[in-house]
């Protein structure tokens, strides 16, 4: 079993969440030609089991800092963009995996590259207890009900 580079959209993906299975059968080949974003897949010979993707962002920063504690506007952030397991594969310890060579591949990348926070993009509140168990914090700042992605971190 290996996690290496998908460089095009599958031909079928099921995780049971139709914006996750979507975006690898469908939008994601569109997202790589403009360098969006980049995805790893868990493969076992030449099965993919699950993936994630990865891309470069920011967040802006809390109104009220002062500039001696952060004079930047905004703090440059790796976005774990997606992460989905194929349904028959789930509960078996893949998306640990994959959660823990993308934390890997951050840290690497930010001892080359300024990045600051690693923020996944949770979509729903029952994602929420998942990424607290890869070292997630919650933000100082309040969550909002449309957006739990920016409201979680780990600091680099």
């Amino acid at each position: 079993m290996t996690i290496k580079k998908i460089y095009s959209n599958l031909k079928f993906f099921n995780c049971g969440e139709k914006a996750i299975d979507n975006f690898i059968t469908s939008g994601f080949e569109e997202q790589k030609k403009i360098n969006l974003s980049v995805c790893y897949g868990f493969f076992d010979k030449n099965t993919i089991k699950g993936f994630y993707s990865l891309t470069a962002s920011s967040i802006v920063n809390r109104k009220n800092l002062t500039k001696k504690e952060n004079p930047y506007p905004t703090t440059p952030v790796i976005l774990i963009g997606r992460l989905g397991v194929e349904k028959k594969y789930q509960k078996n310890g893949i998306g640990k995996e994959l959660m823990q060579d993308a934390i890997k591949r951050i840290i690497s990348v930010s001892e080359e590259v300024g990045c600051s926070l690693i923020v996944p993009h949770a979509k729903n509140e029952s994602l929420i207890s998942y990424y607290e168990k890869f070292g997630f914090m919650p933000s100082p700042e309040k969550k909002t009900k449309t957006s739990f992605s920016s409201n979680f971190f780990i600091k680099i």
